[in-house]
């Protein structure tokens, strides 16, 4: 089987388009990764806060929220980069 060879600037735009883009594209989602990542790591730690302060709650108020003591040990006991997937960012 033959196979068409193309030139070179053709193969590396179709395979790897980031390597044919122009510079400040590359630069922008680069970027725009790097956001995302902090983005998770600030909803992480906004998570791990709320449920410390879950720990801080007396038996009324959880019974108020409508969970038990053990639920809310349970769910402080969540590592922190276990967030509902409610809460994740989209890609």
């Amino acid at each position: 089987m033959l196979m068409k060879l193309l030139p070179t600037s053709e193969v590396i735009d179709d395979h790897f388009p980031a390597l044919s883009a122009p510079q400040s594209y590359v630069r922008r989602t680069a970027f725009q990764r790097w956001l995302r990542v902090v983005r998770y790591f600030l909803i992480c730690r906004d998570v791990a806060r709320q449920r410390r302060h879950l720990l801080a709650l007396d038996e009324r108020t959880l019974k108020d929220v409508g969970i038990s003591r053990i639920d809310a040990l349970h769910e402080a006991k969540r590592s922190f980069w276990d967030i509902p997937e409610h809460l994740k960012p989209r890609r």
